[in-house]
């Protein structure tokens, strides 16, 4: 089992359309009124992202993905001075190890770098499409341009998801 800091779903939770927001809520089986130092079982944020997919199609998910990476920023000033995407990359990395804990939360890694193109490894549980989406934000945050994302290798299917961004 993996879980999921509260503070990173409040956050998230916030950059929902507010139509939808009260319906993934009631689906995944999140307590919201009490997500302040606690723990979301990696099950119920992903069942909050598939409900979000139900209702707004694929982009749903990747709106919040991608804009989460900005407000993430915001809130804890984790990029300041930071020039360079490898660096970034890195941070973010290191901002889910600390956002995540149990036997199952996996790693994020990257496999390849170059100034038009990154690939990255993740055996994390979390949904592939939020999470590919968060680093497609980090490339528009520090390229100013859009990444063609691909999803080359999925968790069921490979064991790993491998996501190959190119701009």
């Amino acid at each position: 089992m993996a879980d999921f800091r509260g503070e990173y779903v409040m956050m998230m939770d916030g950059l929902v359309n507010a139509a939808v927001r009260p319906i993934c809520r009631e689906s995944s089986g999140i307590d919201f009124d009490n997500l302040e130092g606690q723990w979301v079982p990696m099950e119920k944020f992903n069942k909050y992202i598939e409900t979000l997919r139900d209702r707004m199609g694929d982009q749903g998910p990747y709106i919040v993905g991608t804009r989460t990476i900005g407000v993430a920023a915001e809130m804890f000033d984790a990029y300041k001075g930071v020039d360079d995407l490898g660096q970034a990359a890195q941070i973010t990395i290191g901002m889910y190890d600390q956002s995540t804990r149990g036997e199952d939360k996996g790693h994020i890694k990257v496999l390849e770098m170059s100034d038009n193109k990154i690939v990255l490894e993740s055996t994390s549980t979390l949904d592939g499409g939020y999470g590919s989406a968060v680093f497609a934000g980090l490339i528009r945050m520090y390229t100013n341009r859009m990444a063609k994302t691909e999803i080359t290798e999925t968790l069921k299917e490979h064991g790993r998801f491998v996501f190959e961004y190119t701009w």
